[in-house]
């Protein structure tokens, strides 16, 4: 029994995890089709990790003030709007 409490845990780290890796190889891709310079991508991917860390900090506010539906809600549109948007925009600084 203890081990089912463990397994989406788990689970969901994994997909997490794996998802932050696609992210990370995609957006190396990406980059060198731009032309971008290694600076530039290592401080891409260093305010990605600043940014995952700051929602991890602060997000606990937006859940304990409106509740974790409208929270979930809210952050899940978020992301969808900002990876069309990435697929729209070829401009690396909009």
């Amino acid at each position: 029994m203890q081990t089912t409490k463990f397994y989406s845990l788990f689970s969901g780290i994994f997909f997490l995890f794996f998802g932050y890796g696609l992210f990370l190889n995609s957006a190396g891709v990406k980059l060198a089709e731009m032309g971008v310079s290694d600076v530039v991508f290592g401080l891409l991917n260093a305010a990605f990790f600043v940014g995952a860390t700051l929602s991890a900090i602060l997000a606990h506010r937006i859940v304990s003030s409106v509740g974790h539906i409208r929270s979930f809600s809210v952050f899940g549109a978020i992301f969808a709007i900002a990876a069309l948007s990435h697929m729209m925009i070829d401009n690396l600084w909009v």
